[in-house]
């Protein structure tokens, strides 16, 4: 049943009934002349006839699913556009603008954790659990079958295969001997922490640079967000990598230590590099969100972890 707010005084034209692919409604709502103050109106009931056999109306045909690995939310469809010209540039780095982003996320965080949010786990062609969705997470993780690769409750479907939520299928966790640390016992190996493909590795890291210009340098006054242990890692390295939204999305350690400090800063939800955008003399590139991911380190929103290793010859290490 859909739901629309009071109307307001005025005339109103008959109202197409919403199309629902593979079916037919038995009628629109009638045209209004006048509303007035104190009218009332009966709900409408519309149903919706299938144009398929008499024995089945569920649609049919193969559905290719998405296997593409650019899977998001749509809010960040519809702000694609923006984020590439000037005034996003602008708009989407600024504090006010950030803050008001951060209440609805953070909302919209919370309904992540509650059971309402696995109504997306389910077997249709568009479902999380369907058979193309669990394969290609299961590819994407270099595997075979999803129930051999991770940790579920259940291995029934029609039960969500155990997960409680949304949140706690994302972070899904994998069986112990998936993924076995490589030289877990050698100190001087520092491990990646989740399943990210490089993205870039810089050397010889200064503490500040221009890092809106077209090559996106690292500047790490403005990653670090002018932290007083900065300028322990001029000169240092850094290692970036990209994680995909159907890939694992738990980090672990990279190396053996201890935490000695952790915080988080505040910063875009939804930035992208100029130079990625249309100030590009070539164009807006067709991922410039994915492309502005060094950018990206010295301006979105992000969590510092800084780990002091075991091992003296890698020393202090910072995690972001």
């Amino acid at each position: 049943m859909i739901k629309y707010s009071n109307w307001t005084i005025g005339s109103f034209s008959e109202y197409n009934a919403p199309e629902i692919q593979g079916y037919t409604p038995n009628r629109n709502a009638k045209a209004v002349e006048v509303v007035k103050h104190g009218d009332h109106f009966e709900p409408i009931k519309i149903t919706y006839i299938s144009l398929g056999s008499d024995t089945d109306d569920t649609k049919t045909g193969d559905y290719p699913g998405n296997t593409t690995g650019l899977v998001g939310t749509p809010i960040n469809a519809i702000l694609d556009y923006p984020m590439g010209t000037k005034a996003g540039y602008v708009l989407f780095n600024d504090p006010k603008v950030n803050a008001r982003f951060r209440n609805i996320l953070n909302y919209w965080g919370r309904y992540l954790q509650s059971e309402d949010s696995t109504y997306v786990l389910n077997t249709s062609d568009k479902g999380w659990l369907s058979n193309t969705a669990l394969n290609e997470m299961a590819k994407e993780a270099k595997g075979d079958d999803f129930l051999d690769l991770f940790n579920c409750r259940s291995n029934d479907v029609k039960q969500k295969l155990g997960f409680r939520s949304w949140d706690d299928f994302f972070t899904r966790t994998f069986k112990n001997d998936v993924r076995p640390v490589v030289n877990a016992d050698d100190p001087n190996v520092i491990a990646n922490a989740c399943e990210s493909a490089p993205f870039r590795i810089a050397r010889n890291v200064p503490l500040k640079n221009k890092f809106w210009i077209k090559g996106q340098p690292y500047s790490l006054l403005d990653l670090l967000h002018n932290d007083p242990w900065t300028s322990k890692f001029e000169g240092g390295t850094i290692y970036q990598a990209f994680l995909s939204a159907l890939s694992y999305h738990r980090w672990n350690s990279p190396v053996s230590g201890k935490i000695v400090k952790a915080y988080h800063i505040n910063g875009s939800y939804y930035g992208e590099a100029l130079s990625q955008g249309f100030e590009n003399p070539n164009g807006a590139a067709p991922v410039a969100a994915n492309d502005s991911q060094a950018f990206l380190t010295s301006t979105a929103t992000r969590a510092v972890i800084f780990i002091q290793a075991d091992n003296p010859k890698i020393g202090l290490m910072c995690f972001l």
